[in-house]
């Protein structure tokens, strides 16, 4: 059976091609199991076929070598949804929407990143374009050699630098005393964990599995995000007893009401205690343990032996600090000391 001749519009520009028999079977078996037209259904499962080997086609007016549907967004969306978190995939396509696409919708590449490259490209938009040249080799639509020369044309100079900042006992201090109920709780389980803010959904859904000893918890995370780990969680006991694993406010949510009072940052609670931890005494490699710093491949009795030592100066150690810590920034206020009835307790 040979190829179906196939003449359809696609974007006020007439195409001809031919048809796979295969497309037309399944668009028919379709168009009896959906009742919508034949030619739609057809038009949708060309443009599949096609994104995913990309085909040659006669345009009228046209260059006839030219690649139909060479770049979709919806494709690209996809494959983008698989790499990245949802903020970020927004960020991205917002970027990626700002572009000439009708450029790379005909397959004019070089035409695209060139008009690109005529504005200040900023590190947002840079990330943007070198995702869409990783895609664009991934799918075969360029040559890791050409992917080469238009990342050259989009290279800005670095203008991030690294955030050194360390707030001291006095400002978290000051922090803790302007937070109140669950806010004040959570941000507690990101200040005594060292843990990164978005990680702590991963607290949330492993909260009733903690293990528990004489004095701290210990949360098993085994969270990977990308390079990311989070490992476990370590938390004083008696700041666990006093949460419920629903009292637990997101991290968008607490960014935001610090934000609304002019407080300091949430990132800076994961600094305070590595800085804290190192000052205490605790070695290097157990304070990046707590953070989920650890080596991509990592021996079983290395994991055991680490485990092993963050229990013990996290007992010993760092819990008996935040318990002083704690009873210095409320022991004045009568207030705060209600709302910390369950944390107090277990500390007098």
């Amino acid at each position: 059976m040979g190829r179906k001749p196939l003449s359809i519009m696609k974007k006020k520009v007439r195409v001809v091609t031919y048809l796979d028999p295969q497309i037309y079977s399944k668009a028919l078996f379709l168009s009896k199991i959906k009742k919508k037209p034949l030619s739609r259904l057809i038009s949708q499962l060309l443009e599949e076929a096609i994104e995913m080997s990309p085909c040659k086609a006669e345009a009228v007016g046209s260059n006839p070598t030219r690649s139909i549907a060479f770049f979709s967004l919806n494709m690209f969306e996809k494959w983008a949804k698989k790499r990245h978190s949802k903020k970020t995939l927004h960020e991205r396509l917002s970027y990626i929407q700002k572009t000439p696409l009708d450029l790379l919708e005909k397959g004019n590449i070089k035409t695209y990143f060139w008009r690109v490259a005529q504005k200040p490209i900023n590190e947002h938009l840079a990330k943007a374009l070198r995702n869409l040249i990783t895609y664009l080799v991934e799918t075969q639509k360029i040559t890791p050699q050409e992917a080469e020369q238009l990342r050259d044309m989009i290279k800005i100079k670095k203008s991030w630098q690294p955030d050194n900042y360390v707030p001291n006992d006095e400002q978290i201090k000051n922090v803790l005393r302007h937070l109140e109920g669950n806010h004040l709780k959570t941000y507690l389980i990101l200040l005594f964990s060292g843990l990164r803010v978005t990680e702590l959904k991963y607290v949330q859904q492993a909260w009733n599995n903690a293990d528990k000893f004489e004095s701290f918890v210990r949360i098993p995370l085994n969270a990977v995000r990308n390079t990311k780990k989070a490992i476990f969680c370590y938390i004083p006991l008696w700041l666990y007893e006093a949460i419920n694993h629903d009292e637990i406010v997101s991290s968008v949510a607490l960014k935001s009401y610090l934000k609304r009072r002019v407080l300091l940052p949430l990132k800076y609670t994961r600094k305070w205690f590595y800085t804290k931890a190192l000052d205490l005494g605790v070695p290097v490699e157990i304070a990046d343990f707590y953070e989920g710093r650890v080596p991509q491949k990592i021996g079983l009795r290395h994991y055991y032996n680490a485990t092993h030592r963050a229990d013990e100066l996290y007992s010993k150690v760092l819990e008996p600090y935040f318990r002083e810590f704690i009873k210095g920034v409320f022991n004045k206020d009568s207030t705060k000391l209600k709302i910390f009835n369950g944390i107090t307790k277990n500390m007098i």
